[in-house]
Parts: structure tokens; C-alpha cells; sequence
């Protein structure tokens, strides 16, 4: 099984990840104070739950998964809000985009397959746009470690007992199988600088993630100056 046929058929658990989209909204717009006006693209969306926390702040929206069962799911979510659309492709990607998300997404990808996206995604950032890569994972980190800062996030925020079944859910899900054959990708900032460098950006470390993982990082990649 892969990643991608992985999250197509375990996208159902909405309630779980409600606290962690709205916990990141809050970061986001602490961050950067969306400007009135302001257009967004969430890339790698997954249920587009991200997109509902932000529909009353950002004026235009698009959502990109490559998970059929996820785009489902981000146009039921946000059927009510009228400013949110959803993409089938990455060729029907719009442009002009102020910020690009991708929240907790490379650690699926190779290398090679990062680099590509972010060339292709540069060119649809607005002047003076940013693209925020979030939840990134620097290196090797104990499952244990990662498991203890979701149910500290799950502590403080009310949702313990959910998140306690959710990761019971997981052991016999084929969540930790596939991890075996298909390791998560790592990526050091050095590596990560490199590969901006590589598509013409410069990258700087934001002082925390803005996921709840706080054993990973983010960082703000921007076009260089020709």
C-alpha cells in the first residue's frame, strides 16, 4: 500500500483533526496578519479543514490534494463557504497567490519530487509572496517523543479521549506497515535549504512549527530577486 492509497482510505476522522486545523489557523494569522484581500493555496489540503478555519479571513482559497477521497471530503467541509475551491490537478492550480501552504506533507516525498512541486509552485506566488513548508521532520525522532507532544496538545485543548482512540486506531490501521516499507523522509534545514536554493528561493527557520508538533519545524520560502 502507499501513502497516497493510505490517506484515501482513512480520511473519515474529521473530529480529530478539528483542534490541530484550528490550533494552526490561529498560528498563521498570528504569523503573517493576512492583508484584506489576501489569496491562498493550501497544497497537500487533505479534508480542507485548514481552508474552513480560514474562509473568514483569507478573501480567495484553493484546495489541492491528490487524494480523490480528500478533495470529497475538503468540498463537503467547505460547501458552505463560497470562497474555497477545490482543484482536481495540479494544472488547474490558479496563480497570484499571496501565501502557499503545506502543512505536515514533504515527509511523503522524495527529494526529487519536493523540488519539482516548489518550482512549480513558485510561479504561482503573487509579488512578495511566501510559501509556508510546516510540520517538517529535521531528522530521526522517537515514536514515543511524538506520540507525548500530540497527547500534551490533546491535554491542553480537550480532546484527550478522542486522541487516545485515535492512536489506538492507528497500531491496527496499516498506518505503521507502510512506515516500515516506506520510511518517512527526513529533511535537515541544511537539505531543505538546498533544495530552495535549487528552485531559486531563499528559506528562514520560523522560531516554531505552526502544526502542534513542536519536535518539528517550519520554514518560509520566498523567490529570489532575479
Amino acid at each position: 500500500m502507499s501513502w497516497l492509497k493510505y490517506w484515501d482510505e482513512n480520511n473519515g476522522d474529521e473530529a480529530m483533526y478539528r483542534k490541530p486545523a484550528g490550533d494552526y489557523c490561529q498560528r498563521f494569522v498570528k504569523l503573517v496578519r493576512p492583508a484584506p484581500g489576501a489569496s491562498l493555496l493550501d497544497y497537500g489540503s487533505g479534508m480542507g479543514l485548514v481552508a474552513d478555519g480560514l474562509a473568514g479571513i483569507i478573501n480567495r482559497i484553493e484546495l489541492y490534494d491528490p487524494s480523490p477521497a480528500m478533495r470529497e471530503k475538503s468540498q463537503t467541509i467547505n460547501r458552505n463557504n463560497n470562497n474555497v475551491k477545490t482543484v482536481d490537478s495540479p494544472q488547474r492550480i490558479g496563480s497570484g497567490f499571496d501565501y502557499i501552504l503545506i502543512n505536515s506533507v514533504i515527509q511523503y516525498l522524495q527529494p526529487d519530487e519536493l523540488l519539482d512541486i516548489l518550482v512549480m509552485l513558485v510561479d504561482k506566488l503573487a509579488p512578495g509572496g511566501a510559501i509556508l513548508i510546516t510540520d517538517v521532520i529535521p531528522g530521526k525522532v522517537r515514536r514515543f517523543s511524538e506520540i507525548v507532544e500530540l497527547l500534551k496538545f490533546a491535554l491542553r485543548n480537550g480532546c484527550l479521549l478522542r486522541t487516545v482512540k485515535h492512536l489506538a486506531g492507528l497500531f491496527f490501521s496499516d498506518y505503521y506497515t507502510i512506515v516500515q516499507v516506506t520510511p518517512l523522509v527526513f529533511y535537515p534545514v541544511s537539505q531543505l535549504e538546498t533544495i530552495a536554493a535549487r528552485a531559486g528561493c531563499s528559506l528562514d527557520v520560523l522560531p516554531g512549527n505552526l502544526y502542534y508538533n513542536q519536535l518539528r519545524y517550519a520554514a518560509v520560502i520566498r523567490k529570489k530577486p532575479i
